[in-house]
């Protein structure tokens, strides 16, 4: 049978595992979806597949299971399959410096052809983010082709009828070729059953002379996720499939370059910035998500979808980094650490700490723990300091070219404000004036641990499905459907934060104010310090110390009456040694007044309730997850023996102690979930001030070894 009365399908697959994932997880997806996939199509030699692998798993796969690459290499040798290329290590390439994408893209060119021997022309495109500018990109990168989702060619007024086969689309007359997914097939797949999927197919030969249709999505669809394991492989879906696709004689296997070789393209595009229809919806801040996801289903009750959708768009990828702040902090810690093994690479060319300092670069360049939607993403602690330890390690190696230590103040993390960034040997440290003289970031730079890497408890979109109960059927569903709650009570867990959690936060607390209270935000908080900007009054060396000193004048409410105070923070970093020292003076510029100021730290060690991991007060150990009021404390420590790493809080004197931990209730393929972020340090002190009366209270930390 000709083409012209064929059915071709493209069919592409993104196996993936983020920098950061636990090795159990990876030997978990190789076992139950990546081998067993392999396997099965090595026994249908006439389906055609286009594979891509990140290079984060392929490093994996290299290490732990290399006859696998063998066996993909003698796939793409047969031609049965076609190796997809794309950034290695998986970032957006949209939101990484454009000479870091080319160098992502030509790594994962030559991983390819050095260890496949294959010739990469098309690339899987990232979480398929697309911005107009791309193809300038990909062309200097040697790239023909990628493959987006039909919501982008719908947003740009493609009709349904006309997305097929694939279309030419430029920027500056450097053209790029994009095949669109066809959404009803990446739904369908492995969802429905074969016979079905076929039939979708075959109705395509009533719309196009000769029809291309595209499929393209995660490998882990096949075996990862939710109950997928029993249906495609123990019930045999997979098997059914490439047998029904075999049997069918109106129905062909291609792959993308071919279709790009022998066919003419549908037509000319220009997309516009888009992704797929629910990472627009993730991106939106809470309100306006909840908004087009009811704009959604409404339109779908009612039957209007189908006719809106094209002109109702939800955000784009870039909003994560306005909706998370803790997105933004590893984005910007990212972009320095890339702009420092630059400045080292062409500052010592043949210094192996440089080459090695851009890989690390580029390795904390792995999207996953940059986002949140449907997977745990930024909500994962391990994701977020796996792709954090690879910045600290670029930036360690870079140092060591470029020089140590440093104080720079700058707009560090592209807010408008201003920052103090110090980096030593022994820790970087970030300090922000403009929200609450607080500390922004604070890092062992011998481990490349983030201590205050504390997520903020926020409200999400998904927050009110938790009470639906569990929804059960006889074939597993897409994880855009499921209703699932690990464990009871986790609506009693949803706690919001009115301030984001940096450390060295000063509150002024109200009298009837408790520990409790103060765990859950159900608090009287008295002033206007916690997250209001201070002025920067000075940020300098001072012998071996570096000194940044910020102040505002603001007051507390009382009654809702202003009472004039003036709270100064005095940073003290030592420049060879590992200790910061933090002095807070309160001077009260009203009548005489009792206050009680608590200095708040966000800390974290990762695991909850770890034996390694623990919490020292008065010589008695605590897991980090356990919650504690002591009234008369003058040091805590906290010892990580994982990562060989301590740090030991002391204050000149005597101060009530609340700890407790800081957890989130989020989304994951799994069900919703409960998860660890970090655990809250309150300092509490009482004292009275006459007027123009002042109190200095001091806390020092100091870094250390468990061993």
């Amino acid at each position: 049978m000709t083409n012209q009365h064929r059915v071709r399908l493209t069919f592409g697959i993104h196996d993936h595992q983020p920098v950061g994932n636990f090795a159990h997880v990876f030997e978990e997806a190789f076992a139950k979806c990546y081998a067993p996939f392999l396997d099965i199509l090595g026994r249908h030699p006439k389906i055609k597949a286009s594979l891509h692998h990140s290079g984060c798993l392929l490093e994996w796969i290299e290490e732990h299971r290399p006859e696998y690459l063998d066996r993909l290499a003698a796939l793409a040798e047969s031609g049965q399959v076609e190796i997809l290329g794309g950034g290695f290590y998986e970032p957006i390439l949209s939101a990484v410096p454009h000479d870091d994408a080319l160098e992502q893209l030509a790594r994962m060119n030559r991983w390819a052809r050095e260890r496949l021997g294959a010739k990469v022309r098309g690339i899987w495109l990232t979480e398929r983010i697309w911005e107009p500018a791309l193809p300038t990109l990909l062309r200097a990168a040697g790239v023909e082709f990628t493959i987006a989702d039909e919501t982008h060619f719908r947003f740009a007024g493609v009709p349904k009828e006309k997305i097929a086969g694939y279309y030419i689309t430029e920027r500056n007359g450097e053209t790029t070729a994009v095949f669109p997914i066809d959404r009803v097939l990446r739904y369908k797949i492995p969802f429905d059953t074969a016979e079905k999927i076929v039939h979708y197919l075959r109705e395509m030969k009533n719309r196009f002379q000769a029809p291309v249709a595209t499929y393209a999505d995660d490998g882990e669809k096949f075996g990862l996720w939710p109950d997928t394991y029993e249906w495609v492989y123990e019930k045999k879906w997979l098997e059914k499939f490439f047998t029904a696709l075999e049997e069918a004689d109106d129905i062909a296997t291609a792959h993308f370059a071919e279709i790009l070789d022998s066919e003419l393209p549908t037509g000319r595009i220009y997309l516009p910035t888009a992704s797929y229809h629910e990472m627009t919806e993730w991106a939106l801040p809470v309100d306006a998500g909840l908004e087009l996801a009811k704009l959604h289903q409404d339109a779908k009750r009612d039957g209007t979808w189908e006719r809106m959708m094209p002109f109702v768009r939800g955000g784009f990828w870039d909003n994560f980094l306005g909706k998370y702040q803790e997105a933004n902090r590893l984005h910007k810690r990212m972009i320095r650490a890339s702009k420092k093994s630059r400045a080292a690479l062409q500052q010592a060319p043949d210094h192996p700490a440089a080459a090695a300092a851009r890989t690390h670069a580029l390795r904390a360049q792995c999207n996953c723990a940059y986002w949140h939607g449907m997977f745990g993403g930024l909500y994962l602690n391990y994701l977020r300091d796996g792709v954090a330890r690879e910045m600290y390690r670029s930036e360690n190696l870079a140092d060591e070219i470029l020089g140590l230590p440093t104080l720079e103040v700058v707009d560090h993390d592209a807010d408008g404000a201003a920052e103090a960034v110090i980096d030593t040997r022994h820790m970087s440290v970030v300090i922000k004036p403009s929200y609450g003289g607080s500390i922004y970031e604070f890092v062992d730079r011998r481990t490349g641990h983030a201590l205050t890497d504390v997520l903020t408890r926020r409200r999400e979109i998904y927050h009110d499905k938790i009470t639906q109960a569990p929804v059960e059927t006889g074939q597993p569903k897409s994880i855009h459907d499921i209703v699932r709650v690990k464990e009871e009570g986790l609506a009693e867990m949803l706690f919001y934060d009115w301030y984001t959690r940096y450390s060295a936060l000063d509150h002024f607390l109200a009298p009837w104010s408790d520990a409790a209270g103060f765990a859950t935000t159900r608090y009287g908080e008295l002033s206007d310090f916690v997250n209001q900007p201070f002025k920067l009054l000075s940020a300098k060396r001072k012998g071996k110390t570096f000194v940044v000193e910020v102040e505002r004048e603001g007051g507390l409410y009382p009654g809702g009456v202003k009472h004039p105070v003036v709270l100064r923070k005095r940073f003290v970093v030592a420049a060879d040694e590992p200790w910061m020292e933090v002095e807070t003076t309160v001077v009260n510029r009203g009548e005489a007044m009792d206050f009680w100021l608590v200095r708040q730290w966000n800390v974290t060690l990762l695991a909850a309730d770890a034996p390694d991991r623990w919490l020292e007060i008065d010589g008695v150990r605590q897991r980090m997850n356990q919650s504690g009021v002591h009234e008369r404390v003058d040091r805590v420590r906290l010892g990580d023996e994982w990562k060989n790493l301590t740090a030991d809080f002391a204050g000149g004197e005597p101060c009530e102690l609340w700890h407790f931990p800081v957890e989130t209730v989020s989304q994951s393929e799994g069900g919703f979930e409960r998860t660890y972020q970090g655990t809250a340090l309150a300092f509490g002190n009482r004292f009275h001030l006459k007027n123009e009366g002042t109190k200095r209270l001091a806390l020092t930390v100091t870094l250390g070894s468990v061993r």
